[in-house]
């Protein structure tokens, strides 16, 4: 009967720095979006932070969309070409956490037997449960990658849009 080793010590340093971008790389998409709220509703900083601290990503992400909508009508941003820019630069930074979501609940553990570290991402189908890909730390590194150029995009459009 083979053992696996579950412990988060146990994986590989390169796997280890490539999940930690992610996180530090989501951490700031959402710091962005944030602010970009606190922002379009013209909100003191302080009040802005205690709202917006307890909402989740999800949450944060669902109202920057409902207000883009209704905001960039309101504003310069070279009317209707700006405004699905803006909206598909919010859909990339969706997509981006979705990813971030994909790597950082993956499922992890070494074979010392074989010598290998096996990081699996599970999908959840209507077929039920499936083994998607291995993540490695090429593919990490690839999320926090899109995760960095999806909250780059978002503030020039809230620079465009003069939120920020």
């Amino acid at each position: 009967m083979k053992v696996y080793d579950f412990d988060p010590r146990s994986q590989p340093d390169e796997i280890l720095k490539a999940i930690g971008l992610v996180v530090l790389e989501a951490n700031e998409l959402e710091a962005i979006i944030k602010m970009g709220l606190a922002s379009l509703l013209k909100a003191d900083q302080k009040i802005a932070h205690i709202t917006f601290q307890s909402m989740t990503f999800g949450q944060a992400f669902d109202l920057l969309k409902l207000l883009a909508e209704v905001l960039v009508d309101q504003s310069n941003h070279d009317a209707v070409e700006g405004k699905k820019s803006f909206l598909a630069s919010i859909a990339r930074c969706k997509a981006a956490m979705d990813e971030r979501n994909y790597v950082v609940h993956s499922f992890r553990f070494v074979d010392h037997e074989e010598g290998q570290t096996f990081i699996s991402r599970m999908k959840v189908g209507k077929s039920g449960v499936s083994l998607k890909e291995t993540v490695t730390p090429s593919l990490a590194n690839a999320v926090a990658d899109m995760l960095r150029e999806a909250r780059h995009d978002l503030f020039r459009h809230f620079i465009a849009i003069r939120i920020l």
